[in-house]
């Protein structure tokens, strides 16, 4: 399986002692992990049952019902399409990957590959080179958003609503707060490794990111 602990800078100047106990704490949060992945493609499984079943416009209400975001739901399905597709010990590598779509028409011209130790160094080479191979990288119109996996949906949340409230705080003219916003960009490029240039388009913010501030309207008391 792919070793996260021991691709850490540093990771080799700890004491055995840490190491230890570290992978232990780590085996445990994979254990975890995998019953939460397990729950995900339940759910996924569920909601294509469902998505079989309804028409078009009925789907679409009832997906607007659940108590995630719509992207999520995808979501759910796409981890559930996947884990059918794959082996185990594939899915789980492209679960540990991030990878949790893939491309269908890439599947036709990458066929799984067989494996006898997937556990293996080479074994796992193998797999990750398949997994990018047919990773499905949809491409985006304007104002229309990437499916994330579910932990990702609140930690974007988070995030535009803090740019948000730091934006809104700035004193500056609209040159200045262009600059602002490359500036922005650009450090945030820096930040999460990306080193070649990126083009991005406006994407509408969902509703459910909207913050509401203020008290919540008082219901009148019936007389």
């Amino acid at each position: 399986m792919v070793n996260v602990l021991s691709e850490l800078k540093g990771w080799d100047g700890l004491s055995e002692a840490t190491r230890n106990s570290v992978t232990q704490e780590d085996a445990a949060i994979s254990e975890c992990l995998s019953h939460e992945r397990q729950s995900r493609m339940e759910i996924g499984r569920h909601l294509l049952n469902i998505q079989k079943q309804l028409p078009k416009g009925m789907w679409d209400q009832y997906s607007r019902t659940r108590l995630v975001s719509r992207s999520t739901v995808y979501n759910y399905m796409n981890e559930a399409r996947t884990a059918e597709e794959l082996p185990k010990a594939v899915y789980e590598t492209a679960v540990k990957m991030g990878i949790h779509a893939i491309d269908p028409k890439k599947l036709e011209s990458n066929p799984v590959p067989k494996v006898l130790k997937p556990e293996s160094e080479s074994g796992q080479k193998k797999i990750i080179s398949f997994l990018r191979a047919v990773e499905k990288r949809p491409g985006r119109k304007s104002g229309e958003q990437h499916s994330l996996p579910p932990d990702a949906d609140e930690s974007l949340k988070r995030a535009v609503h803090f740019a948000g409230i730091s934006f809104e705080r700035l004193t500056l003219s609209d040159k200045e707060k262009a600059g602002w916003i490359e500036s922005f960009f650009g450090m945030c490029m820096t930040r999460f490794g990306l080193s070649q240039p990126k083009t991005f388009s406006p994407v509408a913010i969902p509703e459910e990111f909207v913050v509401k501030v203020g008290r919540p309207a008082e219901k009148k008391q019936a007389a």
